[in-house]
């Protein structure tokens, strides 16, 4: 009659341990979650932001409140003004 009570005792005893270890990976598989998610949440935030940002500059660029021009942008190749300082150079 002891042992069987010992036995029982120790099965219940195991189980206890084993359900504590499986609350304590649980929790630790909620913080990996959690952390998971609040990273792909600060992620979407800032390309949002990055996006809105670029979206009101394209806008700003583009739109113009008057009837006053924008503005112009012009590239211009330095070697090809070099070799024209070059050659009005060589002619003097």
């Amino acid at each position: 009659m002891k042992l069987k009570s010992i036995v029982v005792t120790s099965v219940i005893a195991l189980g206890l341990t084993m359900s504590a270890q499986a609350n304590a990976n649980e929790s630790a598989l909620q913080r990996l979650m959690g952390s998971l998610i609040s990273s792909a949440v600060s992620t979407t935030q800032a390309e949002i932001s990055n996006s809105v940002q670029q979206n009101i500059a394209n806008v700003t660029y583009h739109l113009s409140l008057s009837d006053a021009p924008v503005g112009s942008v012009s590239v211009q190749d330095l070697a090809k003004v070099e070799e024209v300082k070059e050659s009005n150079t060589a002619d003097e």
